[in-house]
């Protein structure tokens, strides 16, 4: 996680951060992140949103090394502002 992403998962409530790593770690996203993601479009090219609960997870996917990044957690409202 990015720092600023970082800072501000911190500050989310633990069960919904329970949420965000059990969705994170379903078999599904493991082995195809596409799947469940919405590829992102703008000054977000280049990134996958996830829907958990009413938080927007961005990630990078990096295919070669089998990685997803998760550069911003938020709500809606919040997360497409920074």
């Amino acid at each position: 996680m990015e720092h600023s992403c970082a800072k501000r998962f911190e500050k989310i409530d633990n069960s919904v951060k329970a949420k965000i790593f059990k969705f994170l770690e379903k078999d599904s996203i493991l082995l195809d992140p596409r799947s469940s993601g919405k590829q992102l479009k703008y000054k977000f090219g280049g990134y996958w949103r996830y829907r958990v609960d009413n938080f927007r997870v961005i990630v990078e996917i990096k295919d070669n090394v089998l990685i997803v990044v998760v550069v911003a957690v938020g709500k809606r409202d919040e997360i497409y502002h920074d």
